[in-house]
């Protein structure tokens, strides 16, 4: 029988980037929707910073197949620090993309999955995080390029 993975909310991870070590932490998982984790855009040379560190600096939200990553030795569990009161975003949002030629962006309701199309995103628009699941290559190669939530229009 293979072993149960366990995931708590709140639990810290480190994953391993060509630039050094990106952390993330576990703030929603159910059993429809997988875990959703809070990724922090910097990027640590070395193994040295404190938890504390890490949870002062900038992030996104997305989901991502964290108990899959741990099983497989992709993610390091790190420690946990209390989330506090986090709800789930009401708001995420995706590119409309047909081919090679933007048309827009959905703007998806998380609680009742309903899309809405919009043009061009307002300021409160660019501050969404992606809606779906990233995989652990996506997630690496955005961080080691830089990527930020304000950049992605």
């Amino acid at each position: 029988m293979a072993k149960r993975i366990k995931i708590n909310l709140g639990d810290i991870f480190k994953i391993q980037t060509k630039k050094g070590y990106a952390f993330m932490q576990c703030v929603h998982s159910d059993k429809l929707e997988g875990e959703i984790i809070k990724v922090f855009y910097k990027i640590w040379d070395n193994s040295e910073q404190t938890i504390d560190d890490i949870l002062k600096s900038d992030f996104f939200l997305v989901g991502f197949p964290l108990k899959y990553a741990l099983k497989q030795g992709i993610v390091a569990l790190v420690g946990n620090s209390d989330i506090g009161f986090f709800e789930k975003p009401k708001f995420m949002r995706s590119p409309h993309q047909i081919g090679e030629e933007k048309l827009g962006w959905h703007i998806i309701d998380t609680a009742t999955m309903k899309r809405k199309l919009v043009k061009t995103l307002n300021d409160e628009q660019k501050k969404l995080s992606p809606w779906g699941i990233w995989n652990d290559t996506l997630l690496i190669e955005n961080l080691d390029s830089g990527w930020r939530l304000e950049e992605w229009i």
